[in-house]
């Protein structure tokens, strides 16, 4: 840990050094870097004559920022593709820091970041921490998307807490939203799904569940809960075949998450029929 927090300290300082353009609500464009919030100001450092000096605009002022695209969502991506949830936080962690004095001003991205670390928080069952960046988000953020995911979560933390039918009316006006973002959808029709399997209403369930591979592929993060979940439903139903292939995408796809371990305790037959056929 100790080589890589001067990593993390770099990586917030980067974010703040290269070049930013304010662009003001006069129309008026501001290039300059080492952006700094001070109270309802943004600092930026610009040349005067010729020598590089300190000016403040007023955020009011402000129409939006346009900062370069942050290196470490696609890091943090890429780890998530590759079940390092742990490092994916690590790596997302200075963007979220850095952009939270920016997040009332148009351009930032704390909440694309946000929501990465609530997936995960999600992905990970962490109640507690995911209820924390919920509230945050919601009191804090105006983003549609961003908050449709805050909202989706929340229904998500209901099912799980057993709050069911609750769960199911918070996460249908996320489903039946054409603007949903695929994050929001993905942890809404988990949610449904989730309510539903505990309601035992199996077939509703796999229906919500499936949604999840065959719609949204993308969201790796929620995929294992999704497929275990269509299979303890295509176990409830007696379809056998349905189920084989949900355990065998689980095991192909995410054979070191916590989902497939599950898996092996409650489907031996079919993870031992699934290894004499793929031998």
């Amino acid at each position: 840990m100790k080589r890589i927090l001067p990593l993390l300290t770099f990586l917030s300082v980067a974010v703040g050094a290269h070049a930013q353009t304010i662009i003001l609500k006069d129309g008026k464009n501001i290039v300059g870097s080492r952006l700094r919030r001070d109270g309802a100001s943004v600092m930026t450092t610009v040349l005067v004559g010729n020598a590089p000096g300190e000016i403040g605009y007023a955020v009011a002022q402000i129409a939006s920022i346009e900062f370069p695209d942050p290196p470490q969502l696609k890091d943090a991506s890429t780890l998530i593709a590759a079940g390092k949830l742990d490092q994916a936080l690590t790596v997302i962690e200075p963007v979220i820091n850095f952009y939270r004095s920016y997040r009332d001003i148009k351009g930032n991205f704390w909440g694309e970041a946000a929501v990465m670390k609530l997936s995960i928080f999600m992905a990970q069952k962490r109640e507690k921490d995911a209820s924390g960046l919920i509230y945050e988000i919601q009191t804090t953020n105006q983003d549609a998307d961003v908050v449709g995911a805050a909202n989706a979560s929340k229904a998500l933390l209901l099912a799980w807490a057993g709050q069911w039918k609750e769960a199911i009316a918070a996460s249908d006006p996320i489903i039946n939203n054409e603007d949903s973002s695929s994050t929001a959808l993905s942890l809404a029709y988990l949610a449904s799904g989730e309510s539903h399997y505990a309601l035992k209403e199996y077939e509703d369930a796999a229906f919500s569940y499936l949604h999840i591979p065959i719609f949204f592929p993308e969201e790796k993060l929620m995929m294992p809960k999704a497929l275990l979940g269509s299979a303890r439903c295509f176990a409830k139903l007696d379809v056998r075949n349905e189920l084989e292939s949900s355990i065998s995408t689980l095991k192909e796809s995410f054979p070191t998450s916590p989902e497939f371990a599950d898996a092996k305790t409650e489907f031996p037959s079919i993870i031992s029929h699934l290894k004499t056929i793929n031998r």
